[in-house]
């Protein structure tokens, strides 16, 4: 008999386009049920339909690891933009962003971590510019 939480775990992924990657590139996009992947394969980043970017751990997945708060926003695409700002769309309008806009920023890029952590890295320098850490936490 298969348990509950690998059965939810399984409609979960099969109603889901997984991106076999753990990095947003800048200039690049993921829509509702798409998701990135932490290289270890246990976290996994995934716009919901309801507009919610949201972080879980597959260990425990009747809970949200990390969100972005924007449950019924109906947000459709998150873009990782090439100054920087990683924004949640809905036709057109920002729904919710990192904040991150700059010119120094271009071609940064967003990383799932391994911890389930969210990070912008500044392309040039590797530098941590925005981090989900201690950010709406449930």
């Amino acid at each position: 008999m298969i348990n509950l939480k690998y059965s939810l775990l399984l409609l979960l992924i099969s109603a889901t386009t997984i991106l076999a990657r753990s990095v947003l590139e800048s200039g690049a996009d993921i829509g509702n049920e798409e998701m990135l992947v932490s290289d270890n394969n246990r976290y996994f980043l995934r716009l919901e339909k309801s507009g919610d970017l949201a972080v879980y751990d597959k260990k425990d997945m009747k809970k949200k690891f990390w969100s972005s708060k924007t449950e019924g926003s109906e947000s459709k695409m998150l873009y990782m933009q090439g100054d920087g700002n990683l924004v949640l769309y809905k036709q057109g309008q920002a729904m919710w962003h990192t904040d991150t806009a700059s010119r120094y920023n271009r071609g940064d890029y967003l990383k799932l971590e391994n911890d389930g952590t969210l990070n912008i890295y500044h392309k040039s320098t590797d530098d941590v510019i925005w981090t989900s850490k201690d950010r709406f936490y449930y």
